[in-house]
């Protein structure tokens, strides 16, 4: 029996942590030696779970843990110390993307290529670096916390950057130029202590608001779709990498254009969530089987065509009405979709900005898919479902 823990957020439920242990209780029917999972986490669905803790039971859920993996960066230090020595990926690991600039060394160390950035750890970085000239957009970013565009500004003119900080709680930052971007890829890779490593077919990201709103198949060559898994095996083989991680790419100009590395998360990611359905395994299964040991196989796309969409903003009210609206749609209009799937998070409060759900839609018909996804954004914006 293996006992494993999953570190859930300090507030609100997380989604992540759900699809880990419904990977772990999967993997369980199979398995010869089960899986028992214990959750740590303020509001984290135990549903899932053999046990669950709250945050002030830190000592009990460690006591009952064998290994432990989480769902966020966002771990308080107090807690990465205590869990270091069951820590997978491990407590080095997790400090060096936690902090955007320790991340940023740590590529430019590599020699990957990367925007260009300043970091401003006080008042005195900010008067440095308001005496360059600048003829780029930036943005400022806190170098730890912060998500789904939270943390960060965009800045047209430089002399915004005092305000902009303070707005910021005059915290590390980092300064980064905005680099037009013909668009975002990512890959997600599993690696495991074998030093094997597996790769998911690579999307493309499409944001709005800073927030990701679609993760879709797209058309990439070979000559990139190398590129980015050789970055990646770059990066997982020097820090001797176990489990899931994401990498996010900028491609600027065009299909084949320079790409830059914008940033990495330990972790399972959302632009990973369309594995569940358009692949032989998903990102949490191959996450799961590579923390406890287990075998894996090769990672294979059942379909040619996948799209995934965040659900943004919505009340259990509009998310009814949107399934029942993009069905019937599907079915009049016979669109040729091998798996449609809805995902509802149970989250409350819905907020705006706040990711609520998602759904995924696969085809071996492009121009079915298209249709989808059309339909599928009239509706969001039509009814003000989405980033309400």
């Amino acid at each position: 029996m293996i006992k494993l823990g999953i570190i859930g957020p300090s507030s609100g439920a997380g989604q992540l942590g759900r699809f880990l242990a419904l990977a772990a209780n999967r993997l369980t029917c199979s398995l010869q030696d089960n899986i028992s999972i214990q959750t740590i986490s303020s509001d984290l669905a135990s549903d899932w779970t053999d046990e669950h803790f709250d945050l002030s039971e830190i000592d009990s859920f460690l006591k009952n843990t064998d290994l432990i993996t989480f769902e966020t960066e966002s771990i308080p230090a107090i807690f990465r110390e205590k869990f270091a020595e069951k820590l997978i990926p491990e407590l080095e690991i997790l400090n060096q993307f936690s902090n955007r600039f320790q991340e940023k060394l740590f590529f430019r160390q590599l020699k990957i290529k990367i925007p260009e950035f300043y970091y401003l750890k006080n008042a005195e970085n900010l008067k440095d670096v308001e005496g360059k000239t600048f003829g780029k957009q930036w943005r400022l970013k806190n170098c730890e916390g912060g998500y789904d565009g939270q943390g960060q500004l965009s800045l047209d003119k430089i002399s915004f950057l005092k305000a902009s900080w303070e707005s910021l709680g005059s915290q590390e930052c980092l300064l980064e130029e905005e680099v037009p971007i013909f668009r975002e890829l990512s890959i997600i890779s599993t690696r495991f202590k074998s030093g094997e490593i597996i790769h998911f077919p690579i999307p493309v990201n499409i944001y709005k608001r800073g927030i990701l709103y679609r993760s879709r198949s797209p058309k990439i060559s070979k000559k990139v779709q190398d590129k980015l898994k050789s970055t990646s095996k770059k990066i997982l083989s020097k820090l001797n990498y176990v489990g899931t991680c994401a990498i996010e790419f900028f491609q600027l100009d065009n299909e084949e254009g320079i790409l830059l590395l914008n940033e990495a998360a330990p972790r399972v990611h959302n632009s990973g969530h369309f594995t569940l359905e358009a692949c032989n395994q998903d990102q949490f299964e191959t996450h799961i089987k590579a923390i406890c040991g287990l075998p894996c196989s090769e990672v294979e796309l059942k379909f040619k065509y996948f799209s995934m969409t965040n659900l943004i903003g919505l009340t259990q009210e509009k998310f009814d009405l949107l399934k029942e609206k993009f069905s019937n749609y599907i079915t009049t209009h016979k669109l040729d979709l091998e798996a449609v799937q809805y995902y509802w998070y149970q989250k409350s409060p819905a907020r705006s900005l706040r990711k609520m759900g998602h759904l995924t839609v696969c085809s071996n018909c492009e121009e079915s898919l298209i249709k989808a996804e059309i339909f599928l954004d009239e509706l969001l914006s039509l009814t003000e479902l989405c980033l309400n």
